[in-house]
């Protein structure tokens, strides 16, 4: 059974990258894997904000990634031409189902890692978070790096002890790569991070053990 969740100040809900350019149906693979993944992202985002009027509330945040090159279906400048899924919108932009609400903070980043050129790690540090909860997409890149990089630095760990780093396998997905398909590529990387890089937990193994 896993442990209990404090669902407080102290349990940080941080999604990464849940962005429209990730519905062209083609330039990232052939297929994406879980396909509940929006599902299980909208149960957490709304345990989180049903604690928002708590005294103590958990925070969300959302990680943007905005590329640095002009010709990435991730660059600011890029809007869905016919065909993309997402016709005459950013690919920037959040999707609707992940889309941050007034108070909850957005981290911009230019490269793989929510940590490097952001302010997230100072701001994880200076809210005390002991539990990080993450989510989001690509399991393999961006889901991946940032998990990583947080249990190296440490940023969940203080006064109280080491803290913990839980990455919420089915709130995540990724694309089919190259002879690979969609789901091995996904459960590949997330047993790459079992146990030495974070916990790997359900949505609704989370969802009980906060409670909610």
């Amino acid at each position: 059974m896993p442990a209990p969740i404090a669902l407080d100040s102290t349990t940080c809900l941080l999604l990464i990258d849940i962005q429209t350019s990730f519905l062209h149906p083609t330039h990232w693979g052939s297929a994406r894997s879980n396909p509940s993944h929006e599902a299980n992202i909208s149960a957490l985002l709304s345990a989180f904000r049903r604690s928002r009027s708590s005294a103590s509330p958990p925070p969300v945040i959302h990680v943007q990634h905005l590329s640095p090159n002009p010709s990435s279906k991730l660059h600011p400048s890029y809007i869905g031409s016919p065909g993309s899924g997402f016709e005459g919108q950013h690919g920037v932009d959040f999707l609707p189902y992940a889309r941050p609400l007034e108070g909850e903070a957005v981290v911009t980043k230019a490269g793989n890692s929510g940590f490097i050129g952001t302010e997230l790690e100072a701001m994880i540090r200076q809210r005390g978070i002991r539990t990080l909860v993450i989510g989001g997409i690509t399991t393999d890149q961006c889901v991946s790096t940032t998990t990583r990089m947080a249990e190296n630095l440490g940023v969940c760990d203080g006064g109280w002890g080491k803290g913990r780093v839980i990455l919420v396998t089915d709130a995540t997905a990724t694309f089919a790569k190259g002879t690979f398909d969609a789901e091995t590529v996904h459960a590949v990387n997330v047993e790459s991070l079992r146990d030495e890089f974070a916990e790997i937990w359900t949505t609704q193994e989370v969802l009980r053990a906060m409670g909610a």
